[in-house]
């Protein structure tokens, strides 16, 4: 766990420092809250440089962890190895929108149905990581699709926040392995792309 962890703020501090243009370890964090802008709880933000423009978001797995960073936006990731063994169908029954578990269950080839299961989980968890100011309801009342599209857009009826609009990619991570970027765009002139890092690590040693 402890190499995870040191990948992890490897990969966040290189990320930032490459946008921001300062040496990865002058960088200072503290935690915001989006909703009511106080600190101490929320996500992690910059304290140092304090560009409160910039968002990023952190996720492992397995022998991955990646980094999305963002200027003009907020931005959350997430990766899941694949488990083969996992009951996908019934975890999808307790967890996903009608609309979601009737896309897998369409699905009958076993291997199709557990990529489509991780594509929808890991696009869900990205898009809540974002977020990170809750939703109305549960993961029950709002949609994805399971669908092989790179881009898709999150279905929250209920939702009246404001904000600018939100897009779910996939992310192309290789055999054993799905993942999610959700980025909110469009709120104004000083959006940027992405930026995307991936480090890999010994699995052996994560798990000491």
């Amino acid at each position: 766990m402890r190499a995870r962890y040191l990948a992890g703020r490897y990969a966040l501090r290189t990320a930032l420092g490459e946008l921001l243009g300062v040496r990865p370890a002058e960088l200072r964090f503290v935690r915001r809250c989006h909703r009511c802008g106080g600190t101490g709880h929320g996500k992690p933000a910059l304290r140092w440089p304090g560009d409160e423009r910039v968002d990023f978001n952190l996720a492992h797995s397995g022998a991955l962890v990646a980094v999305a960073v963002v200027r003009g936006g907020r931005v959350g990731i997430d990766v899941e190895r694949l488990r083969p063994g996992l009951d996908v169908l019934g975890v999808a029954r307790l967890t996903f929108s009608a609309d979601e578990i009737a896309e897998i269950e369409a699905i009958s080839n076993p291997d199709e149905r557990r990529a489509a299961f991780f594509r929808c989980w890991t696009r869900k968890e990205a898009y809540l990581k974002a977020r990170a100011d809750g939703l109305p309801g549960n993961l029950r009342t709002w949609s994805v699709s399971c669908s092989r599209a790179a881009v898709v857009v999150p279905n929250v009826p209920e939702d009246s926040s404001p904000g600018g609009h939100w897009q779910i990619g996939s992310l192309p991570l290789g055999t054993g392995y799905a993942g999610a970027v959700a980025y909110e765009h469009g709120t104004g002139s000083t959006t940027r792309p992405l930026q995307l890092h991936t480090v890999e690590w010994l699995e052996h040693i994560g798990s000491e």
